[in-house]
């Protein structure tokens, strides 16, 4: 809902009322939106498993990528050890555990 500033400053109250419930309002100024007054709270609390059932992960979702989707990408990290390598305290690894 659009209000102008003249609009806002003599309805403040009724607009805060109107915050309360839920609403955004645009303030404009010249017909050009200036502001957004919107609640710093939403009134509904979320609950723990209320989107169950509506997102899914494949269960290859960790597989390799074909190198048609890599498109060279894995030709950049070659420098980097695998992680089949890595072994904690080595002195030959590029990543070493803080001490």
């Amino acid at each position: 809902m659009e209000h102008d500033v003249h609009e806002v400053k003599a309805q403040w109250s009724k607009l805060i009322a109107k915050v309360r419930t839920g609403e955004h309002i645009v303030i404009t100024g010249a017909g050009v939106p200036i502001a957004r007054l919107v609640p710093i709270h939403s009134r509904r609390r979320r609950s723990p498993g209320t989107e169950r059932g509506t997102m899914w992960i494949a269960a290859d979702f960790d597989a390799p990528l074909a190198d048609e989707v890599l498109g060279g990408q894995e030709a950049r990290r070659s420098h980097l050890p695998s992680s089949k390598t890595f072994r904690p305290g080595s002195t030959t690894n590029h990543c070493r555990p803080r001490k």
